[in-house]
């Protein structure tokens, strides 16, 4: 699992289950992200998604969960980077 599958599945969620505006959203392929979920699927062994052909249908219900917890991690990623700026800001002469 990687913070970059985090932000897209994320991204997914957030762009309404859209993986072409998910895809603008975030500067990547739609076959990246495309791939990266069904990685990060394979990795946890259950369904993020429900699928209707190849489109995205719906979040599950331990994808609710799962899109939960990214949010959270990627929340505190962001502050321990503005923790990080603050931190080189604060040694600036």
């Amino acid at each position: 699992m990687t913070l970059a599958q985090l932000r897209y599945l994320a991204a997914v969620a957030d762009a309404g289950l859209n993986i072409s505006r998910a895809a603008r959203n975030v500067y990547a392929t739609q076959s990246c992200i495309s791939r990266q979920l069904k990685q990060l699927e394979d990795e946890l062994g259950f369904a993020i998604f429900t699928r209707k052909g190849r489109s995205l249908d719906a979040i599950t219900k331990a994808g609710e969960q799962v899109i939960q917890r990214a949010r959270t991690v990627l929340t505190e990623t962001r502050q321990i980077r503005a923790l990080g700026a603050e931190r080189r800001l604060s040694r600036s002469p």
